[in-house]
């Protein structure tokens, strides 16, 4: 590899930096490897620094480089294309599926549903990469079909991180997949609103009541049960019934977290604005532990902060750096590199992550 001198000022995106750029007062600016962007270049002319060492072709031309994001190393992926290929199509079997159900009287078939996300599940090898491929997604419209498939798959993964037997999985799979059925009995306005009434919102939670009426004959009874409760709340906070603690059944234990989790992080028609991830787990932190199965919300908050380590994310501060290290005992307050120093959030409430680079 050569190396060329370049003054700070004709510096430009995409050019590598060959040795650590150092300043008068003896501060490391930038490190040997650095991709420049528009941040790095300001941070370099206000240092002081005049010039930098740029790698070079043999050819005597500078070599450029893009400068991708954690989520676009992701979507150039081969993984990520199958991944998304696979999710488009059982999206679009989910809904006949769905639509046939609301259609006809005939029985559900299950062993379709469960067929239809395990194929999107084997596009992946991990769980963790399960959620970093939805992740890639969010900036999707979602609907009902879409969040369903996405529930299925986050509710599949919390129920192998517990270790749960394969039957149990795929009734968590199929449970997921069938929980917000009654929604299609919603008219769209309603469904799609950005600000409901209280009679609205009344109006709005009857669809786990038509959600169970709709399956009642056509599944089992415990898959039914799944429509009814899934906003159900361990505080007896939920509805329809209010019920509490392990009165809710096991599988919508596991599915209302994967439900909430996907609401508020997922793009809506009402163009409501998609949550980070980070936030969301930042609600879970506070409010998750009175409302939702402790034993699933651990696991879940464990896995999905585990995920994100080496994302790239900026904070609230417009800083922006890399998760290096995920915080067990609070997921949402991870350890961050900046390009100068390390912060962990832990020791710094002011500051939270707002979004996924």
């Amino acid at each position: 590899m050569k190396k060329s001198r370049v003054r700070s000022d004709k510096l430009s995106e995409g050019m590598v930096v060959a040795a650590d750029a150092i300043s008068i007062v003896g501060n490391t600016i930038v490190t040997k490897g650095t991709v420049l962007d528009v941040y790095t270049i300001d941070k370099i002319r206000k240092s002081g620094i005049t010039a930098v060492i740029i790698e070079i072709e043999d050819d005597g031309k500078t070599i450029k480089k893009q400068n991708f994001t954690s989520i676009e190393e992701v979507r150039k992926s081969e993984e990520f294309k199958k991944f998304k290929e696979n999710f488009e199509t059982s999206k679009e079997e989910t809904k006949r599926s769905l639509d046939k159900i609301i259609r006809t009287d005939t029985e559900v078939d299950i062993d379709n549903l469960i067929a239809e996300v395990e194929v999107v599940m084997s596009s992946a090898s991990t769980g963790m990469e399960i959620f970093e491929m939805l992740n890639c997604m969010k900036d999707e419209m979602d609907d009902v079909y879409q969040h369903s498939l996405n529930v299925a798959l986050t509710s599949a993964v919390i129920a192998k991180w517990n270790r749960l037997p394969k039957q149990d999985i795929d009734e968590v799979i199929s449970a997921a997949l069938l929980h917000d059925i009654g929604k299609l009995k919603v008219p769209y306005e309603i469904l799609h609103k950005t600000t409901l009434s209280s009679e609205e919102k009344r109006f709005l939670r009857k669809h786990a009541i038509y959600g169970y009426n709709i399956l009642k004959n056509k599944v089992d009874e415990q898959i039914a049960q799944v429509a009814l409760t899934h906003h159900e709340r361990y505080d007896g906070s939920g509805y329809p019934m209010a019920q509490k603690g392990l009165d809710i059944p096991k599988i919508a234990r596991i599915i209302a977290i994967a439900d909430i989790f996907d609401e508020l992080t997922g793009k809506r028609a009402s163009n409501r604005i998609a949550s980070c991830p980070f936030e969301a787990i930042r609600l879970f932190e506070r409010d998750g532990f009175q409302k939702f199965d402790t034993e699933y919300l651990l696991t879940f908050l464990s896995g999905i902060a585990d995920t994100y380590v080496g994302y790239d994310v900026k904070l609230s501060n417009g800083k922006q750096g890399t998760i290096v290290f995920a915080n067990k005992t609070r997921p949402s307050r991870p350890m961050i590199k900046t390009e100068n120093r390390y912060i962990d959030l832990a020791k710094e409430p002011e500051l939270q992550i707002v979004e996924l680079l």
